[in-house]
């Protein structure tokens, strides 16, 4: 009898393991390139939905803002030293800045001219159509003195007569 040929298929055998082995390697490192690329993108997911939220909250800011500047009037007085002299400073955005000199002499007359341009730009701000008028006070308790200060909270105690109007003291020196 005739035996026919036996083919050995051992090596053909490991060389398709072989080349299954690399393919399952290639497709391993794809996978952890995708998981990679994954957690970048719920980082970055994260990230633009925290900037949304920031943004919607500063265009609600920025609504207040606006809304604030249309019905509230802010008046900003500050006690100003300068070679040696004083004066009160009285600023307004849209009406601009005045000042008062100020000397231990003439503290009457700046009290008064004081409350008089307080008491007509309170009363201007109400017949523009403001609703509110604030009325901030900065100093720094270090370069203030005393009477000057009092001078000027009693000046403003007389302009919150009115329910509309409020103020509020800023200490600038802590």
């Amino acid at each position: 009898m005739k035996r026919g040929t036996i083919i050995e298929l051992t090596s053909l055998l490991d060389v398709i393991l072989i080349l299954m082995y690399l393919v399952l390697a290639a497709a391993s490192s794809k996978a952890d390139e995708a998981r990679i690329k994954a957690s970048e993108f719920d980082a970055l997911n994260t990230r633009v939905k925290q900037l949304e939220e920031e943004n919607e909250a500063l265009s609600r800011k920025a609504d207040v803002n606006s809304a604030l500047r249309e019905n509230c009037f802010v008046i900003t007085l500050y006690v100003e030293k300068n070679n040696g002299s004083r004066m009160i400073v009285l600023e307004n955005d849209a009406l601009g800045t005045k000042n008062f000199d100020l000397t231990w002499e003439n503290r009457l007359y700046a009290r008064n001219a004081l409350g008089a341009d307080i008491s007509q730009k309170v009363k201007k701000a109400f017949e523009s159509g403001h609703q509110i008028v604030l009325i901030v006070f900065r100093y720094d308790r270090n370069e203030i003195y005393r009477k000057d200060y009092e001078l000027v909270v009693s000046v403003v105690q007389t302009q919150k007569a009115d329910s509309n109007v409020y103020y509020a003291e800023y200490d600038m020196g802590g």
